[in-house]
């Protein structure tokens, strides 16, 4: 069993009215807005508004609220890295044949299996008579996918692929300017050019 979290620093104290205006502040994060709601006058909203989010406690607050709030949201939806990695490869390795039966036509979207209906972000349907044209059926006549690019994209950042792109690009970005300084006349040795140190004005 796992155990309960346990809050850690002290509590934040303040105001109803301040208390009251980060929870609105998070509904939508719409300063003067909140500020009304939690009962402060509508004249001078907006830079009163600015004044309470100029103060320490307010914004410390502001942020554990948000973050239990996104606790909240993650525990719900069950937001995982595992799932939103599964959720990224489905969209980005998705093979469109999938949507075809072996006839060639559309399947219906009952036919789909999961990894096919998460990749698709909306459906056109067309109406076919039948006969004498009663017992009208939808079937599918537009699929429209999510963003593939969008998808390998977001999986090549969540791998570092881009860090390590970076890393090959300078390899020298991690270096200390002392460091960087001995590379620097390293290479102009090697190039046959005149290294000159700056001198150091007299006293």
């Amino acid at each position: 069993m796992d155990k309960p979290k346990q809050k850690t620093g002290k509590a934040i104290k303040l105001s109803s009215k301040r208390e009251k205006f980060c929870r609105e502040y998070i509904i939508d994060h719409n300063a003067t807005q909140a500020y009304i709601r939690a009962g402060y006058s509508e004249n001078g909203a907006s830079q009163g508004s600015e004044r309470l989010l100029r103060i320490v406690e307010v914004n410390r607050r502001i942020e554990e609220l948000q973050a239990e709030e996104n606790e909240k949201l993650s525990d719900k939806y069950r937001i995982t890295r595992e799932r939103i990695m599964r959720e990224r490869g489905r969209i980005a390795f998705f093979d469109f044949r999938d949507l075809y039966d072996a006839g060639g036509n559309l399947k219906q979207p009952h036919e789909w299996d999961d990894d096919t209906a998460a990749c698709v972000s909306s459906v056109k349907f067309h109406v076919s008579r039948e006969g004498n044209g009663y017992g009208n059926r939808p079937e599918v006549a537009e699929v429209r996918l999510w963003n593939k690019d969008a998808s390998l994209s977001a999986l090549e950042k969540i791998e570092g692929m881009y860090a390590k792109d970076n890393e090959q690009l300078n390899p020298y970005r991690n270096l200390t300017r002392e460091e960087l300084n001995a590379k620097l006349e390293e290479i102009l040795e090697r190039s046959g050019l005149e290294v000159r140190k700056k001198e150091k004005p007299n006293p």
